[in-house]
């Protein structure tokens, strides 16, 4: 496989939020940012801070914010915000702004992006009862009884 097609396979990292309305001055916003930050870590069994470290946020509103100001748009804003909250020399992450899409708001939290497809990040659990390696299948001998097999076995 050509080595820049897997690295398109790999999903990237991206913290989804939605900002609040009316849109705080940017001092406030910076504050509102690490805030929710926290809030993650805390309450998000999934979130860790890598997230924000070197993936990519998504902000969303349901109204256009604004900065109040002529001379800097809302995304400049929030890349700068960004920046301040998180100075790195080997991964950078960037800010996109959203407008609220007809089918209206993605829940706040990480998510890992593909391509097209952004996909709400879940945690996984450990599997000791194995039911998802071991699979229960019809007897080839008799349709009535079952027999367990490993995943690799059903083929």
């Amino acid at each position: 496989m050509n080595p820049l097609d897997e690295a398109e396979l790999r999903a990237k990292l991206a913290t989804v939020i939605t900002l609040p309305s009316p849109l705080p001055g940017l001092d406030d916003l910076a504050s509102f940012l690490a805030e929710k930050l926290l809030a993650f870590d805390a309450a998000d069994d999934v979130y860790h801070p890598v997230f924000a470290e070197r993936g990519d946020f998504i902000f969303q509103a349901m109204q256009m914010p604004s900065t109040g100001s002529a001379d800097i748009d809302i995304t400049t804003a929030l890349q700068n915000i960004i920046d301040t909250l998180f100075p790195s020399d080997y991964a950078r992450s960037t800010a996109c702004y959203v407008p609220t899409p007809p089918y209206g708001l993605l829940p706040e939290g990480p998510y890992l992006y593909s391509g097209g497809a952004i996909y709400q990040a879940w945690r996984l659990y450990p599997d000791d009862l194995r039911a998802f390696v071991l699979a229960t299948l019809p007897s080839s001998v008799s349709g009535f009884v079952c027999e367990n097999r490993l995943v690799s076995d059903t083929s």
